[in-house]
């Protein structure tokens, strides 16, 4: 992550895990000769909206995916612009 303080090499999960709620950081990956700039989003983050960062308890209630609340948002910040798979708080 080039934007947290310090030295850190996570594997793509453990990166998504520690930046639960830290989703406007940049983020480069390893690809074999260098590091290359990617996003949460291609590592498996999902913006889970209204709870804290993990999953609304009432959406686990009701696994149906017809009435899923998960879309793709992009938002400009200052850090620059990313795009996020969102999962919004169903209560």
């Amino acid at each position: 992550c080039m934007s947290c303080t310090g030295v850190h090499a996570w594997c793509g999960p453990c990166a998504v895990k520690a930046h639960r709620n830290l989703p406007f950081h940049k983020v480069q990956r390893w690809n074999g000769t260098h590091y290359q700039a990617t996003s949460l989003m291609e590592l498996g983050f999902l913006w889970h909206v209204g709870h804290g960062g993990v999953p609304c308890p009432r959406a686990q209630e009701n696994p149906n995916p017809e009435e899923s609340s998960q879309s793709q948002m992009t938002i400009v910040h200052t850090e620059g612009i990313f795009t996020h798979e969102i999962s919004w708080c169903s209560c």
